[in-house]
C-alpha cells in the first residue's frame, strides 16, 4: 500500500465499521493506526 492510498483505506474501513461488516477486536483500544478488526459474524 502507498502513503497516498491511506486515506482511502480509512474511509473503506470506516465505512465498513458503519455498515456493520467489521467490528474493532478490541472496544477498549482507541488507537486507531493499531486497531485490529475481525468480521462482524465472529
Amino acid at each position: 500500500m502507498h502513503d497516498k492510498q491511506a486515506a482511502q483505506i480509512s474511509l473503506l474501513i470506516k465505512e465498513a465499521i458503519e455498515v456493520g461488516k467489521i467490528k474493532p477486536k478490541d472496544s477498549e483500544n482507541v488507537s486507531k493506526k493499531f486497531s485490529v478488526y475481525v468480521p462482524y459474524w465472529s
